[in-house]
Parts: structure tokens; sequence; C-alpha cells
């Protein structure tokens, strides 16, 4: 006599792989979309749907680190050289959560080239422009012309 237990099993195996398989060539004959085909339903929102533009070689991506701190560094020379008389929020604060902004960006984006791209030497590149931001972003903190204008 067969132990039925232990034959069952294979045949629901079999019919969820069936339909797994279907499933999945199904969502692969369905027509691919494009950015251009969500472009109306962004516009209904008011919103600008863009493909990024990522760096394709290690010098892009250095200069990129690079462009992103240096401007990050003249940002923060103005904000510091301000009159303290004529400070807003604006040129302090949202000034400084602009600049964060760019500079995290360009960070992120060099921190998801480091870990997906499929060239070594860009992805260590990417790495080692990580690493040159996080010292910068540390570095930020102690600007004292920045932080502690008191005079």
């Amino acid at each position: 006599m067969k132990n039925l237990s232990i034959l069952q099993p294979a045949p629901i195996f079999s019919v969820l792989s069936i339909l797994s398989f279907v499933l999945i060539v199904d969502l692969r004959a369905a027509e691919l979309k494009t950015v251009d085909d969500f472009r109306a339903a962004a516009a209904k929102a008011n919103a600008v749907l863009t493909i990024p533009d990522w760096e394709q070689t290690p010098e892009a991506v250095d200069a990129a680190m690079k462009n992103a701190i240096a401007s990050a560094n003249k940002a923060l020379d103005q904000i510091g050289a301000q009159d303290l008389g004529k400070v807003t929020f604006k040129s302090t604060v949202v000034a400084l959560d602009d600049l964060t902004y760019k500079a995290n960006l360009a960070s992120n984006k060099a921190t998801i080239i480091k870990e997906t791209n499929t060239n070594e030497k860009i992805r260590t590149t990417a790495e080692n422009a990580v690493k040159v931001f996080q010292e910068c972003a540390v570095s930020i903190d102690y600007r004292d012309e920045v932080y502690d204008n008191q005079t």
C-alpha cells in the first residue's frame, strides 16, 4: 500500500509551478510601458516625469562628486559670509537644506552605482566617491563661520 500523504504534495507543487509559469509568461507578454506612457498622468498631477542621468564612466562619477562637494562648499561659504543683521530663515536654514539635498543626491547616486554597476572600475570609483562625500559631510558640522558666527 502506498503512502498517499507523501505523493500528494508533488501534484500540488506541480500545479503551483505551472500557475506561476503561466503568470510570469502572461506578465511578460503584456505590453511594456515607457516613460512617455505615464507623462499624461504626471501632467495631471503637475509633475514632471524624467529619467535620471547616471554617470557612465569612472571619471564622470568622480567629477559628479567633486562638483557636488564644491557646490556645497560654495553655498556654505555664502551662508557663513552673510551680514548677521540681514540673515533670514531662507538665507540660512533653507539654503542649508537645499545644499544638503543636492549633495545627498550626488552621494545617493554614487551609492547606487557602487552597489549595482557591472563595471568594477566604476564601482570602485563610486565607493571612493562615497567615502570622500562622507568625510565632507562630517566636516560641514565644523564650519564655524556657518554655525557659530556670533560676531
